[in-house]
């Protein structure tokens, strides 16, 4: 869906977390993605 819309202010990334679940996907990768996005250049 992401893809399709193509929205110009919106950025996002797919990293995947195949060790990770549902009730783990937060607290593993809330880092990676604070700096992702404060560290955004493109």
């Amino acid at each position: 869906m992401l893809r399709a819309v193509n929205l110009a202010n919106v950025k996002w990334k797919y990293a995947p977390e195949p060790k990770e679940e549902h009730g783990t996907i937060f607290r593993a990768t809330k880092e990676k993605a604070i700096i992702w996005t404060l560290n955004e250049t493109e």
